[in-house]
């Protein structure tokens, strides 16, 4: 796992010292600016296929920054397609030098109420009143792509206990655009509730696109729904966002979706693939005005696997926001 914190620009132009004839300053760019950090031993955390607990893979889960400290609940993935998905407990005063809290995991497959092969932690956040709630993703079927649905799971605190709602909060509808498998869901609290932000498959889980689902009191929720499509696999709801409509191709594979509700509007981060490869991964950036309709940002892509070094693929991507600073963490 490695980390990127950014610093969001001001609106006002960065100045340039006596620039020459021939060139002209270069204006702050209206998006953020990722400055890599290189930790010692180039990871902040590492699995170990040797040990019980530390899986072969480790990958970022989500992390939540909650009254000075930084939380991260990985996951450790023995193997994959995983055998099985501990989740680790880790903490950092400043978002980069962390300490596993414990050794041992501190939920596994054994405390989901409903059947799933295994299940991976994708969000983590605090809500208004205090209470605290783990979105998970489940993995239905031992494989590769898999179907899968989203869970919760709440405590009063960062160290627990964790207790699930007994069913899935949300799951694949038969037919429609998210027929195959529902995951990597983000959630945001708002005025009014709670906006889900998950990545939806089509049945042969070849076409990735974004959803967007509501709830009053993040349990419930219901997924948007455009009234004006009339094509049977949106009649139930509809994507916000497809590969179509950004990228002109369907083979552009979406997953990841970062959400953060700011003083200027909505922001999103994704992550991009090209085909059904994890090949050529990108992190992107787009924005919003109300949730829902999104446009690409004016500088695209923000990072490229190139961007990091001896790695050849970022494959998991979560990101935190703390007061103007994006941390990006990366598998």
């Amino acid at each position: 796992t490695k980390v990127m914190p950014t610093v969001t620009p001001t609106d006002s132009p960065t100045p340039s010292p006596e620039p020459s004839p021939t060139k002209e300053p270069t204006p702050t760019p209206d998006h953020p600016v990722f400055t890599f950090i290189n930790p010692p031993g180039n990871t902040i955390l590492k699995g170990d296929k040797g040990t019980d607990f530390n899986g072969q893979y480790t990958d970022p889960g989500a992390v939540v920054y909650d009254s000075g400290l930084f939380h991260m609940y990985y996951n450790n993935l023995h193997g994959y397609p995983p055998k099985s998905v501990g989740i680790g407990y880790a903490v950092s005063e400043d978002g980069i030098s962390w300490e596993r809290v414990s050794q041992e995991s501190i939920l596994t497959i054994s405390d989901l109420p409903f059947e799933a092969q295994s299940f991976n932690v994708t969000d983590v956040i605090v809500n208004r009143e205090g209470t605290w709630m783990m979105y998970i993703q489940t993995r239905d079927e031992y494989g590769g792509k898999v179907p899968g649905r989203i869970g919760v799971a709440t405590a009063p605190g960062a160290e627990g206990p964790w207790t699930f709602h007994p069913e899935p909060v949300l799951s694949p509808d038969p037919g429609a655009w998210d027929s195959f498998s529902i995951h990597r869901s983000c959630v945001v609290e708002t005025d009014e509730g709670y906006n889900m932000y998950f990545i939806g498959y089509d049945e042969g889980a070849t076409k990735p696109y974004i959803g967007l689902a509501t709830s009053p009191d993040g349990i419930t929720f219901t997924k948007y729904d455009d009234p004006d499509t009339t094509d049977e696999k949106f009649a139930l709801s509809d994507p916000i966002i497809t590969p179509k409509r950004f990228f002109l191709s369907d083979d552009t594979q979406l997953r990841y979706p970062n959400v953060f509700l700011t003083d200027e509007g909505w922001i999103m981060f994704y992550r991009t693939t090209e085909h059904s490869t994890q090949s050529k991964s990108q992190i992107h950036f787009a924005t919003s005005e109300d949730g829902i309709h999104w446009k690409k940002g004016s500088f695209d892509p923000m990072l490229t696997f190139r961007d990091v070094g001896n790695f050849t693929v970022i494959w998991v991507a979560t990101i935190e926001k703390v007061d103007d600073t994006y941390y990006l963490y990366m598998e």
